[in-house]
């Protein structure tokens, strides 16, 4: 971790800090998980993974993990998820090759310094309500 790596995630944090989020409602989460095609694709552990992420009232969630664990799985299913409550979920990285794994899976994938330029020039919405 460098200066600026800290720096940058001081700034997110910050600009996060007055945002409002809101939890995807259960019944909402259950009715993906169980329809969706995240219902065959996940483990227990990530589908309680999925759960913690989508009924958090955090604006910002990490999900960590080692190479091969399924994160990329989950959040295509997080996508799902935030998706059918109206919603919109952004991957951010501190690294090209994430971001574009992130962009992947989630239709929205950038790096940090990419994504603070795209909030100061307007091009993103913080916040889901």
């Amino acid at each position: 971790t460098t200066a600026d790596t800290i720096g940058a995630e001081m700034t997110l944090l910050t600009l996060l800090a007055d945002c409002s989020a809101r939890p995807v409602p259960a019944i909402t989460i259950d009715r993906v998980l169980s329809e969706g095609p995240g219902a065959v694709a996940l483990s227990p552990s990530q589908h309680s993974a999925v759960v913690g992420l989508m009924s958090s009232v955090r604006t910002i969630e990490t999900l960590v993990g080692p190479a091969g664990t399924g994160k990329t799985t989950m959040m295509g299913v997080a996508r799902q998820v935030v998706e059918a409550d109206g919603g919109r979920i952004w991957g951010v990285s501190h690294q090209a090759v994430a971001a574009r794994e992130l962009e992947r899976a989630l239709g929205h994938g950038v790096t940090i310094d990419r994504w603070l330029r795209e909030v100061a020039l307007g091009a993103v919405q913080l916040g889901r309500g």
